[in-house]
């Protein structure tokens, strides 16, 4: 009876990728309080490890029948760890 339901997204380009390009991509939980997980994203070229974008988003967890956002029940939480200090 829940759904995850996007918060905020902040998205920081530094170079776009252009066709042909190898790109590669990471993302990890860098914080969980009562109502959000916090996730972080960076794609970087493959090739050279030049940064091409960060982002950063928040997720709420939805009541589907209230429309509401909850509190992160704990199956959710017993599932999930947090990945501090990860560098972007």
């Amino acid at each position: 009876g829940v759904s995850w339901v996007l918060s905020r997204l902040r998205i920081d380009i530094f170079q776009p990728p252009i066709f042909g390009d190898v790109v590669r991509g990471s993302t990890w939980l860098s914080a969980i309080d009562k109502y959000f997980y916090h996730r972080q994203f960076q794609y970087v070229a493959a090739y050279t490890g030049q940064p091409l974008l960060t982002a950063s988003s928040v997720w709420g967890v939805l009541d589907v029948a209230s429309r509401r956002v909850v509190p992160v029940p704990d199956f959710i939480r017993e599932k999930t760890a947090v990945h501090p200090g990860h560098a972007l």
